[in-house]
């Protein structure tokens, strides 16, 4: 599978499986989390017995405007939110930080 392929499966193709429109794209108005990552370096690690397991080559990733990987390490912030179909929006995480235009 291409790089660009896995990145459309996990992102855009999952949002619209789950009709979550504001979701899966980098887009003015949508929400976003950025992942920064070393494609030499990239493998993961997590499987479902393991799901803890970090991936090595995650660089940086700010998850709902808070930086959740620095420099390859984790720092503590649980910024994450679940999302619950046909929830109300707050339950959804509409206060998460959308893209500036």
């Amino acid at each position: 599978m291409s790089l660009e392929e896995f990145l459309f499966k996990s992102s855009a193709l999952t949002a619209d499986t789950f009709d979550l429109s504001e979701w899966g794209r980098i887009a003015v108005g949508n929400f976003a989390d950025v992942i920064v990552i070393d494609l030499e370096s990239f493998a993961p690690s997590a499987d479902f017995k393991t799901w803890d397991r970090l991936s090595t080559g995650i660089r940086h990733a700010i998850v709902n405007g808070q930086v959740a990987i620095r420099n390859q390490t984790y720092t503590g912030a649980l910024s994450g939110r679940v999302l619950l179909k046909n929830a109300a929006p707050w339950l959804n995480g509409i206060c998460r930080q959308r893209i500036a235009s």
